[in-house]
């Protein structure tokens, strides 16, 4: 999977895994033979927006939560050993907007059993100077991959530090009407995105490096993405349609 000499490996012993916060934490819920990705993680513990929502739309739904988590060391404590005793390679998936916080946990995760590589995901509209920073705050032992949505700046994907062994293209963020008029913003899920994000994986393909594309909701999705050259796919287990994958 290495096509660049400098870049760490990414090993992908399986090419199906979750999409990062629809299994929770404890790989125990991934499919047999997936990879598992946790939830989002932050330094601090975060508790769900006052705003949360569900709103559908034709082919799909808006999700917004507030990414709520008990903060890394209280993670770290429940399930630390879950992790260090999975049959699955576990992707951690990291939150900041603080390179040091940022730092901190991954040099964490270094010490610790069970973690195959770290998902970094990106905060909502971040700069290119921000976007760099937190890449390489990430970089360390563990292969890095870094988690971008479908909408947002791409172009410092473009020069990549070495550190980052693969991309995952997440599915966009957007904004619908709520009761009363407001404006709610939040993630976009369902089989409704994928003609975007196929797009969006085959714009991608000339950064050279593994791209794995998240929000899959069926096996013909799944299969369309993986024959246009996706190295991996993410599974959207609020709406995958018919069986997993064996």
């Amino acid at each position: 999977m290495m096509l660049n000499e400098t870049r760490r490996p990414i090993e992908l012993p399986s090419r199906w895994m979750n999409q990062g916060g629809t299994l929770g934490f404890n790989p125990a819920l991934s499919p047999s033979g997936c990879v598992f990705v946790t939830n989002p993680i932050s330094l601090r513990a975060r508790v769900p927006s006052t705003d949360r929502a569900f709103l559908s739309f034709p082919g799909g739904f808006l999700l917004h939560t507030g990414l709520p988590n008990d903060g890394w060391r209280s993670v770290r404590r429940k399930y630390a050993a879950h992790w260090a005793q999975s049959s699955s390679p576990v992707w951690v998936h990291l939150i900041s907007s603080d390179p040091d916080e940022l730092n901190e946990m991954v040099r964490q995760c270094e010490e610790m059993e069970g973690i195959a590589a770290i998902e970094l995901g990106l905060p909502p509209g971040c700069s290119r100077d921000l976007m760099r920073q937190l890449m390489l705050a990430a970089c360390g032992e563990l292969p890095l991959v870094v988690h971008i949505s479908l909408g947002e700046d791409t172009g410092l994907l473009e020069r990549l530090p070495d550190g980052v062994s693969a991309v995952t293209l997440g599915t966009p963020r957007g904004a619908l009407p709520a009761a009363g008029g407001r404006i709610i913003h939040g993630r976009l899920h369902g089989p409704g995105l994928f003609p975007q994000m196929l797009e969006g994986l085959i714009n991608l393909k000339t950064l050279g490096i593994p791209l794995i594309l998240a929000g899959i909701c069926n096996l013909q999705d799944a299969k369309a993405a993986l024959n246009c050259g996706a190295a991996a796919v993410q599974i959207d287990h609020f709406c995958w349609d018919g069986p997993l994958p064996a």
